[in-house]
């Protein structure tokens, strides 16, 4: 079986990834891409990015205009590709990743 990526536009974003590739046997082999790389694993799917928010105390109320303290935010990547290609990683396997990257701040 062969699968073949190529690189294009979808509503307003871009694919990001390798452009084109050759997978022989994607559900038990390992697939080598159109550059001559070999990877144990290739992921398609959705990144994001999160915002992380620590809780904040809730034993007065919320409202009325008030300001709140909460401690630094954290920004990270996120999504399945993401989290299972950073994964797969950290094991030793060899990954790439196919996804659909919008067209706003965060995507630069």
């Amino acid at each position: 079986m062969r699968a073949r990526f190529a690189g294009g536009t979808a509503r307003g974003g871009r694919l990001r990834g390798l452009a084109s590739s050759g997978c022989e046997n994607p559900a038990g082999g390992r697939c080598e891409v159109a550059t001559g790389k070999v990877f144990d694993c290739v992921l398609c799917g959705s990144c994001v990015v999160d915002i992380l928010v620590r809780p904040v105390r809730l034993d007065a109320a919320i409202g009325g205009g008030r300001l709140i303290h909460v401690e630094p935010i954290e920004v990270t990547t996120g999504g399945i590709v993401s989290n299972s290609g950073i994964a797969m990683a950290r094991l030793g396997m060899r990954v790439a990743a196919f996804s659909l990257v919008g067209d706003d701040e965060w995507a630069s």
